[in-house]
């Protein structure tokens, strides 16, 4: 089940003047590694900033488990090597 930003009760992202909140479950998206420990997620107009993640992501399908901002258990899986990365933060696309 695809999911988007949707207005909820949860992490809130500031975009710009407005907040959005980010509802926890798990997100299929498409990634593309713009940085060292850092991926880019259009669909849901972010960045997520991973711990010791390796995985080069050209554009990789991935599925981003969202548990809250202080979750522990904050993932982003990629389909196609099977690597799992703690995911460490998320911030808006700028």
């Amino acid at each position: 089940m695809k999911k988007s930003l949707l207005l909820g009760p949860l992490v809130l992202l500031q975009l710009g003047f407005v907040s959005v909140p980010l509802e926890e479950g798990k997100y299929r998206v498409r990634v593309t590694k713009m940085h060292h420990n850092l991926y880019r997620v259009l669909q849901l107009n972010l960045e997520i900033t991973t711990h010791n993640c390796h995985e080069y992501a050209p554009s990789e399908h991935a599925i981003f488990i969202w548990g809250g901002e202080q979750s522990p258990h904050n993932q982003l899986a990629f389909v196609q090597s099977g690597q799992v990365c703690n995911v460490k933060s998320i911030q808006p696309l700028h």
